[in-house]
């Protein structure tokens, strides 16, 4: 069944400005607290402890100001897109000309400094797309052996595959869980939370995809992980997915 859970998400805010970086961890916790899931902001003032942090341990958000002493965002971002990780990144800039130099770091959005924007607006519109793509606070529970159940947070899930009888739930950075379940029931259940059949054998969480490979057919996850769209599928996937895309909030 699917139960609302509670995630905490990790977010790091970087940004050579003390003030500036403050007003944006306050409209960060303002929005987290609207939007009724928990997050765990870091900041930091230089791109160097940042990079260090996430390397250890790969933050789910992270805003990043692309203007900055010693190491500029845009090198930062270079190091951190070297890691393979589902990290959404937001940048803070007052560059315009920078926006397209950065498009090859795959940003999420981004923020402009500027006071003819409503920052704590600009904000709260990013993190709800993200909580609304995400199923942040959504779970499913699993039976496993002995009467015991698991509990799997939808973000998790990269994608569904079938193995006869048996489902398997492919996660990202945790181990799989294989149930005994049909996977059209597990589309029925799942359709609603971004989740799209693109195989007879394969369903996928539309949050972590990464890449679509029209030309070859192929959808490529945050893991890597590379899955040929059947083509009696192909038209609803890439309907569905286009719809998906087009709700992220307007940069």
């Amino acid at each position: 069944c699917i139960r609302v859970g509670i995630c905490v998400l990790r977010i790091a805010v970087c940004d050579d400005d003390k003030i500036f970086l403050n007003r944006v961890k306050l409209y960060i916790d303002d929005s987290a607290k609207k939007l009724n899931f928990d997050a765990s902001v870091t900041t930091f003032t230089s791109a160097l402890p940042f990079l260090s942090a996430h390397i250890n341990k790969n933050f789910d958000i992270v805003f990043l100001d692309i203007k900055m002493p010693d190491m500029d965002g845009i090198t930062a971002a270079k190091r951190m897109r070297q890691i393979p990780s589902k990290t959404k990144l937001i940048f803070l800039t007052s560059m315009e000309r920078t926006v397209y130099e950065s498009f090859s770091f795959a940003p999420y959005n981004f923020i402009r400094k500027s006071i003819a924007v409503n920052i704590a607006d600009r904000i709260y519109d990013v993190m709800k797309h993200i909580a609304y793509e995400s199923n942040i606070s959504k779970y499913i529970t699993v039976p496993l052996p002995y009467g015991k159940v698991r509990k799997v947070y939808l973000k998790d899930i990269l994608y569904i595959k079938s193995k006869s009888h048996y489902i398997e739930y492919v996660l990202y950075g945790k181990n799989n869980v294989i149930v005994r379940e049909n996977i059209s029931a597990a589309e029925l259940k799942l359709a609603e939370f971004n989740f799209v059949r693109i195989h007879k054998s394969y369903i996928v969480n539309m949050s972590n995809i990464r890449f679509v490979d029209v030309l070859n057919s192929t959808v490529e996850l945050y893991n890597l992980a590379k899955i040929k769209y059947g083509k009696a599928y192909e038209n609803n996937f890439l309907n569905a997915y286009s719809e998906f895309s087009m709700q992220k909030p307007n940069m």
